[in-house]
Formats: structure tokens, sequence, C-alpha cells
């Protein structure tokens, strides 16, 4: 319904921020991770998925397409409700997690927030082919699909230009390795620029 918002943000919370966009604040949740790169006056682009149920209307955040993504792959499990997979989004990575799937790794599912044994085993079951379709990662790789392009996205959605970040970009992947997330690589940019 509302894939996505582009505007000013209002206020940052613990867990969400208010966006305003046209004369209409979105309240928007979010990783703690994610609000610590948003700063209120900024111009900011999220990409966002609407969880509409009985008892309550949420709006999550997410700083790139591919948190996103994450995000409704998990809530694509049963067990998995949209609280837990925004707390998983944003202390995992989508590659690692990926590879879990598709290797069968319980003891590194169980290792995420919110997921016991059983939990572990029915994404085993209920993923593994959609994982499989993705073509995300193979068995046995461990790289993270977050990386400098997420960062990049990510950066520009915050209001910074290409030329601003790109040389910065090259540096944080020299400095922090070719797989590192991307929020390692937009924390050092950030730092870089300082924000």
């Amino acid at each position: 319904m509302i894939s996505f918002l582009r505007g000013i943000i209002h206020d940052v919370g613990d867990s969400d921020v208010m966006v305003e966009v046209g004369g209409v604040g979105y309240r928007v949740t979010v990783h703690p991770k994610t609000g610590s790169v948003l700063k209120k006056g900024e111009t900011v682009f999220l990409y966002t998925h609407f969880v509409m149920r009985e008892d309550t209307v949420q709006l999550f955040g997410f700083l790139t397409a591919q948190e996103q993504k994450f995000f409704r792959l998990l809530i694509s499990a049963s067990g998995i409700g949209p609280k837990t997979a925004l707390t998983i989004t944003g202390s995992a990575s989508y590659g690692g997690f990926c590879n879990a799937v598709l290797t069968g790794d319980i003891s590194t599912l169980v290792r995420l927030p919110g997921v016991g044994k059983k939990t572990a085993q029915r994404i085993l079951v209920e993923l593994k082919d959609k994982v499989s379709q993705l073509g995300l990662t193979e068995p046995g790789s461990t790289a993270s699909p977050f990386g400098i392009a997420d960062a990049r996205e990510a950066l520009n959605g915050l209001g910074f230009s290409a030329s601003e970040v790109e040389d910065l970009l090259q540096k944080a992947v020299k400095e922090k390795g070719m797989d590192a997330d991307s929020d390692v690589l937009i924390k050092y940019v950030l730092q870089q620029l300082g924000s």
C-alpha cells in the first residue's frame, strides 16, 4: 500500500521516526540502528512496509530496498511477526540468514533474536524454496548482499549526493572489507562527513 516515503524528519524516537510528507506526518517504526543515523530536519527516503491488523496499523521503515525485502521474507514465515522481523533485520545480515536457511543451519537461526528451535525449524521448511528462488547466495557463501550499492542508496536517501560520498565509500570498503554490511559502510561515511 505504501512502498516508500520521502520527506523531512520531524522527530526521531527510540524505535520510530515521524516523517512529514506534503504536510502529513507519518509515524514509521524503525530499528534503533536506522534511527541512530537519522536526524531531525533532514530529508530522508525510507522504503516501507504497511501492516494492518484488527488491533493495529503500523508502517515499518528501512534505509535500503534490501532490508525491506529481508523483512518481507521473514514475515512470510509463520511464527515471525513484524516486530521480531524488524529486530532480526537490524541485527543479522541478509546473506548470512539466507545462507543459514539454504544449508539448514539451525544453530545460526536460533541465535537470532526471538527465534527458538521450533521457529527455526519452521523457517527452514517454509523459506528454503523462497530463498533458493531469490538466488541471493550459494550454499557455503558467507558474503552479504548488503554492501556498497545499498550504502550508496541509503546515503542518497539521507540527502547526500553521489559525488559527496563515492570516494568515502571506496575508502570504507578498503578499510572495512568487501563483505562489510551497508550499515558499517554508512556509519564510516557519516563519521568522515562529520555528521
